[in-house]
């Protein structure tokens, strides 16, 4: 960090962060707000039913799917979900904590392009239930599409407000 030429910073929040973490490196930090606007997220007018949560995310540990699968147990059994995402080590036991659950669990591996497009399209809501994010493309390309984002703290940061649901 100390030979580059820049720190970007996506929110004074982040810029604070890098300070306190590189105190001899301030001169580098940069602030580039977040581009989207408060404007730009608009709800969907209806949503589909039964509601289809969707998370697209690396089947690691660090990813914390295994929060959103026991989160599911708390919430009526008409809510779907649909897990997408390659393997990368926790996988054989994402499915077996989904077995034991009386509902509709969906896993899929890794996608891309229209197939992408295709899980977006039947999303009432996206989580990212990660502790270990920057910033999250995935929540960003949610809110452009007018999908509320269920987040926990770590994966909000750097969102913006409307339309992000944050839990610790």
């Amino acid at each position: 960090i100390r030979q580059g030429a820049r720190i970007i910073a996506l929110s004074e929040e982040e810029r604070d962060y890098y300070l306190a973490r590189f105190p001899r490196c301030g001169h580098l930090v940069e602030v580039l707000a977040n581009p989207i606007e408060k404007q730009t997220w608009v709800p969907p007018v209806s949503p589909p039913a039964p509601a289809r949560l969707l998370t697209l995310a690396r089947l690691d540990w660090c990813k914390h799917v295994e929060a959103l699968i026991s989160a599911l147990a708390l919430l009526p059994p008409a809510v779907e979900c649909d897990i997408v995402g390659p393997d990368c080590g926790a996988a054989a036991a994402l499915h077996d904590q989904a077995r034991l659950m009386p509902r509709t669990i969906r896993f899929h591996g890794a996608v891309r392009g229209a197939e992408k497009e295709r899980f977006f399209e039947h999303a009432s809501i996206v989580v990212v239930s990660s502790k270990a994010e920057g910033l999250s493309t995935v929540a960003l390309e949610a809110l452009a599409r007018g999908i509320p984002v269920v987040a926990s703290d770590v994966a909000a940061r750097g969102l913006p407000a409307e339309g992000v649901y944050r839990y610790h």
